[in-house]
Order: structure tokens, then sequence, then C-alpha cells
């Protein structure tokens, strides 16, 4: 236990919950923390493009199914690093979370989207936001990636690519949270 078990305003026992999720599901996490200097500046970006204010400002997936002990977590998330594999705590540092599912995915489609963005390992940030870059990613982009392997995915994501349409294409972490696509699997606001 670390910090009499406050991390940010998450506690050991939403870990240990959100531990148990992603031992037994893969899914697109979204999370905020309120005192990070990235947070203000996706809310201040965003709002100036939509005029909508997003609470989620990260995004990232869970890659590894085989969990044995804390270190078996392989989240890959995209920052100013590039996109990288992360540990479960300097992920879950956080505020809030909410973690996703898509609507009607099976495993074995889940597989492709998975592959897709480990493939996408190693790539740089997107610093300007350009969704239509294959080059660099965004943390929002690199889910996004991964969701266009699906077959059919604009049947799948119809509100999703709507609501994209809608914001002139401008991709951030509360879109998957907004547009309906996705069950909320956990949801932990502190």
């Amino acid at each position: 236990m670390v910090n009499g078990g406050l991390y940010y305003y998450l506690k050991e026992h939403d870990h240990d919950i959100i531990r148990s999720l992603l031992k037994e599901n893969y899914l697109i996490v979204l999370t905020r923390r309120k005192s990070h200097l990235t947070t203000y500046i996706i809310f201040v970006l965003n709002y100036l493009y939509t005029r909508k204010k997003p609470y989620y400002t990260h995004a990232f997936m869970n890659v590894e199914g085989d969990i044995t002990n804390n270190m078996d977590y392989k989240i890959i998330e995209a920052t100013a690093s590039g996109v990288h594999y992360s540990t479960f705590m300097q992920v879950f540092d956080c505020d809030s979370v909410v973690l996703l599912k898509p609507k009607g995915v099976p495993l074995t489609e889940w597989t492709a989207v998975l592959d897709n963005v480990k493939a996408q390992l190693g790539l740089p940030y997107d610093n300007i936001f350009d969704i239509t870059t294959k080059t660099s990613v965004t943390c929002a982009e690199m889910v996004y990636q991964g969701l266009l392997s699906l077959p059919d995915y604009q049947k799948r994501f119809p509100k999703l690519l709507s609501l994209l349409e809608a914001e002139k294409h401008n991709l951030a972490p509360q879109n998957f949270y907004e547009c309906g696509d996705f069950d909320i699997v956990y949801e932990c606001r502190r």
C-alpha cells in the first residue's frame, strides 16, 4: 500500500475492482487527473474547438489477458513520449476512470483490435491532433485506429462516426464516453 491507499483520489479498493475487471476483459479505458497540466491543455483545446467541456482526457487499452500478478497487466497508451507500454499504477494513478466495452464485439474480433493497437507501438505522439495522419497518434487516435480494424466498423460505431463528423473530426477521449456505442463496465469519479 502506498500513501495510505490514496493515489490521486482513486483508492486501493477502486484499484482492486479495476484489476479484477481487466483480468476478465479487454477494455478501453478513459481517465482524468485533476492536477495534470495535460488535462487542462486538452480541456481548453477541446472547449475552444467544440464548445464542449470534456471530463475524460486520456484513453488507453489493456492488451494482456493472462494475469497472475500485478506486473502482468499490459497497458498500451500514447503520451508525449509516443505509443508505449505502461504499468498498472502508471495509468491508474488518477482521479477518475471509466472502463468501456464496445457493444457486440466478440473476443475473436477484439483480437484484431488489439493486434492493430500493438502494431502502433513506437509511433510518436501526434502533437497537432491530426486524425488523418498514420505516422503519429494521440491516445484517442490510437484507440480509434484499433477499432478501424473491425469488419463493418461503420455499422458498429455509427454514433462515434457521427460525432466525429459533427465535431469536424476532432477526436478526444470524451467522444468514446459520450457516443453511446460502448457499454460502461465500471466508472469511478472522485
